[in-house]
């Protein structure tokens, strides 16, 4: 179960401008290009208070259009307007970012990408966080840190989303690193970090998710005793974001986690809903709840947790996510979507060998259900072994440390690999059974098949001496 690592700057940026440069008035001849249009309203240094109200005029029509999406041509027509501020006034640096910005939301982020690059340069903070996100997005990771670590530098006090992003990927280096080689400093810069947002903004939402999510992690990873840490931090943000009149859908899925922790599943199921009452499409409250909801047999609801986010990306490559969604199909009888399922986790990760037994466990247990006949039911107990032996071959050299025990499975797996030994061993005892049926049926067919020639012969003797004695009879009578 995780939560979300990453986060972004708003959609649109609306800043204070400072001081502005000045700008020579312009000049034009007769015939120029635009020259009309330049000399009834000359590029001309607007002044602070006349930058913020036609910024926040555009803003207001990016928020009227964006409420039900932005379609092609709003995308189009907010940019150019931006731009047109921009061209109007180049110290008005943030209607560049938001023509940036523009690109990003309506699926153009190589777009973005080179404005944001142009503003980097400036050592721009927005521009610096977002080119780190997308950076994150393509997976590298450490120029995306590199990238926040400028943006916190460039705007100490005002960064917080670059101050956020940074302790996250932080985060991620610690919660990575392996357990002999804990990547201790990385947690605390980014416990640093996030202190720090919260020493300039104590309402800072994401700030308390992600302090939560820190010590959450460290707590399961080395030392459980920042777990408590981690329920202090949910407490204190949910009651500092009630009392402005919000909500946060992370801290309430951590609260479900640190209740899993605890072995309180029903009250972690019911925090995992709250998380849910604020976010419909949470992912991991949705996918929490799925794990919690197969605990409870309620298939039903895991399904229907999964399938809310099967489409999100992280999701749909979760291997985890798709043997939930196997037992839960395989828990209402939807056969074949459950080996769907436990194929399609096969196909993301083919060295887990969870999906293996689940596979096993369909063929044994209801794919034999279903047999027609006694050759149907020995294919289906044959699958089964097939399935189950592949688990242990796969399984049985696997080790959570690295380690190799090809003797009985790695530690993770030693007992699910004596258990599915046990369930070859009955699917075999099975198959005997059914063979000693067969044979004995087939004797029995012989004997009785035996037997009734042995009558009819004796029966054609029989009748054979009374002819015999009839034909005596009628010689002693002449």
């Amino acid at each position: 179960m995780r939560t979300t690592s990453i986060i972004t700057v708003p959609a649109l940026l609306l800043i204070s401008l400072a001081a502005l440069a000045c700008h020579p008035e312009p000049t034009c001849s007769p015939g120029q290009a635009d020259c009309e249009r330049i000399i009834a309203d000359p590029p001309r240094q607007l002044g602070q208070h006349e930058a913020q109200l036609r910024l926040a005029d555009i803003h207001a029509e990016y928020q009227l259009a964006s409420a039900d999406g932005l379609d092609a041509d709003e995308c189009s027509q907010l940019g150019e307007r931006y731009q047109g501020l921009y061209e109007r006034d180049t110290s008005i640096v943030a209607a560049r970012f938001n023509v940036a910005a523009i690109h990003e939301a309506c699926g153009a982020p190589d777009l973005a990408a080179q404005i944001y690059t142009e503003l980097a340069e400036l050592e721009h903070p927005q521009a610096l966080n977002n080119l780190g996100v997308l950076a994150w997005s393509a997976g590298d990771r450490g120029h995306a840190e590199s990238l926040f670590r400028r943006a916190v530098a460039a705007d100490k006090t005002r960064a917080l989303e670059a101050r956020n992003n940074l302790a996250m990927a932080q985060r991620e280096r610690y919660a990575s690193s392996p357990a002999a080689s804990r990547d201790v400093e990385a947690f605390e810069q980014a416990q640093a970090q996030l202190q720090s947002i919260l020493a300039v903004d104590s309402s800072n939402r994401m700030a308390y998710e992600n302090l939560a999510r820190l010590y959450y992690d460290r707590g399961r990873r080395d030392d459980r005793s920042y777990l408590v840490l981690a329920n202090l931090v949910v407490t204190q943000g949910q009651q500092v974001l009630e009392a402005n009149g919000a909500a946060s859908a992370d801290l309430h899925n951590l609260r479900g986690l640190l209740l899993i922790e605890q072995q309180d599943q029903a009250q972690a199921l019911r925090a995992f809903q709250r998380a849910l009452e604020v976010e419909p499409e949470h992912v991991d409250a949705n996918r929490n709840i799925a794990m919690v909801a197969i605990r409870f047999r309620d298939y039903a609801a895991a399904e229907h947790a999964l399938e809310l986010v099967l489409d999100v990306p992280v999701v749909a490559a979760d291997v985890d996510a798709w043997i939930a969604l196997g037992v839960a199909k395989r828990g209402l009888r939807k056969f074949d979507d459950a080996e769907r399922a436990y194929r399609r986790a096969l196909e993301l990760d083919s060295s887990d060998p969870r999906p293996w037994y689940n596979l096993g466990i369909l063929a044994q247990e209801h794919s034999s259900a279903n047999a027609d006949d006694e050759a149907a039911l020995i294919a289906s107990y044959e699958t089964a072994l097939g399935h189950y032996q592949t688990f242990i071959d796969v399984a049985g050299g696997i080790d959570v440390a690295g380690g190799i025990d090809v003797a009985g499975g790695g530690s993770r797996w030693r007992a699910p690999v004596a258990e599915a030994r046990d369930r070859v061993a009955t699917v075999k005892d099975s198959i005997a059974s059914i063979e000693l049926i067969r044979t004995s049926a087939g004797l029995y067919e012989e004997m009785i098949l035996l037997e009734s020639r042995q009558l009819l012969e004796l029966h054609n003797h029989w009748r054979a001496l009374e002819a015999e004695a009839v034909s005596l009879q009628a010689l002693l009578e002449v």
